[in-house]
């Protein structure tokens, strides 16, 4: 194979997956929880969304469950992740900066929401979800239809490794702002515990 062959698949591989793979290394995702040498959730965040239904100004996400391991015939792909947790629900938290309130939605509550979920909500191992922020909302209870909405939102996965990105469109000065999630964790180990309700 040519030396150009193997710097456009290189190339290629480094687009389409990242040039940090472990979730751990990552910086567009955290390890949220870790057990048994797996992390049992991943995080990573959308600073900035809006949903201002007076103005059109909407917030598309998307997040992908990165456990699934390419195959390249001809090419050993080394340093990708595996583990346990290679697919599970997400949980979506969001707060709005208008007046203080937070917004959580987990997927296996309504697999309907968006696409790319399996029936129970689960999202597989090189699945991708999309759904606009409003929809997310609106299954937590938010009426976004006649509320606004301007914030942040994290994205934690019941599996190893997560990534996302996120577009915001602005109808009233048509624009369209993409930008990749990222962590926001600086380094400080966050612990999340289930409380009973």
């Amino acid at each position: 194979m040519g030396k150009s062959k193997w710097i456009l698949i290189c190339g290629v591989l480094l687009l389409a997956f990242g040039v940090n793979i472990s979730a751990a290394g990552r910086s567009d995702s955290q390890v949220f929880l870790q057990e048994d040498a797996t992390p049992q959730y991943s995080a990573t965040l959308a600073a900035f969304a809006a949903e201002l239904p007076a103005t059109g100004e909407k917030t598309a996400v998307s997040v992908s469950n990165t456990m699934a391991t390419p195959e390249v015939p001809g090419l050993d792909l080394s340093g990708f992740p595996t583990g346990l947790n290679t697919e599970g629900a997400v949980w979506v938290f969001c707060y709005n900066r208008i007046d203080g309130s937070t917004w959580t939605f987990n997927s296996d509550s309504d697999p309907s929401v968006g696409a790319g979920l399996d029936a129970a909500g689960m999202l597989p191992a090189g699945g991708t979800w999309t759904a606009y922020v409003s929809d997310i909302l609106g299954a937590a209870g938010f009426d976004a239809a006649t509320e606004d909405f301007i914030g942040y939102c994290y994205f934690v996965g019941n599996f190893d490794a997560i990534a996302g990105t996120y577009v915001n469109t602005f109808t009233s000065v048509s624009s369209q702002q993409a930008f990749p999630m990222q962590s926001d964790f600086t380094g400080v180990p966050i612990v999340g515990t289930e409380v009973a309700q």
